[in-house]
């Protein structure tokens, strides 16, 4: 008897280490599964978060590059136009009278003249207008202004007035031209502003 009690005190003591162990195992395995999940939560987010970011980035990319080629083509259009608007105003000052563009240069000669000691280079397109008659009319205006004159007068590519330290082009088209490109910078305030009436 005695070694059937024995040996019930053993199975019992052993099915009492054996419940502790596995009792103790799980709750190591709900531990471990609660850090894995936790783990693998962290882990989830932080890949949302990764994608996101690579999403958002490439979106912008997107948009920037649509954004250049939008920009290319209104620059390219607005070139064109430009060019066009060149081509027309050459054609149109051919056919402006002589003193209408004599009254243009005198007025723009006399405000970029500064000293009355300043070197006017002729234009060769405008080289038929600059005639004795209308350099005598520019020598008396700038003597007029400054109280001085001694302008020389030369004939080159363009039409510029170079002073001391200074050069200022004189050309109707790149005054009608600077006027356009204005005009091209205000044309989408001005189209909104219609809109917006």
């Amino acid at each position: 008897m005695k070694i059937e009690k024995i040996i019930e005190e053993i199975r019992k003591e052993t099915e009492e280490e054996i419940n502790k162990i596995l009792l103790s195992a799980q709750k190591e395995i709900e531990i471990i599964e609660k850090d894995t999940e936790e783990k693998l939560k962290k882990i989830e987010e932080k890949w949302e978060k990764i994608r996101k970011r690579e999403l958002s980035a490439l979106k912008e990319k997107n948009e920037g590059e649509i954004q250049k080629e939008v920009e290319a083509l209104i620059l390219k259009r607005k070139n064109g136009i430009l060019k066009d608007f060149k081509e027309h105003v050459k054609e149109e000052l051919k056919k402006v009278d002589k003193n209408t563009l004599k009254e243009f240069f005198l007025k723009e000669i006399e405000r970029s003249s500064e000293t009355g000691k300043e070197k006017i280079v002729i234009g060769k397109d405008f080289n038929s207008l600059f005639d004795e008659e209308f350099k005598r009319e520019i020598r008396e205006t700038i003597e007029k202004k400054l109280g001085q004159e001694n302008l020389k007068f030369e004939i080159g590519n363009e039409t510029e007035v170079v002073g001391d330290g200074f050069v200022v082009t004189i050309s109707p088209l790149r005054k009608l031209e600077d006027k356009w490109k204005d005009l091209l910078l205000e044309l989408p305030k001005i189209l909104f502003l219609e809109e917006e009436k």
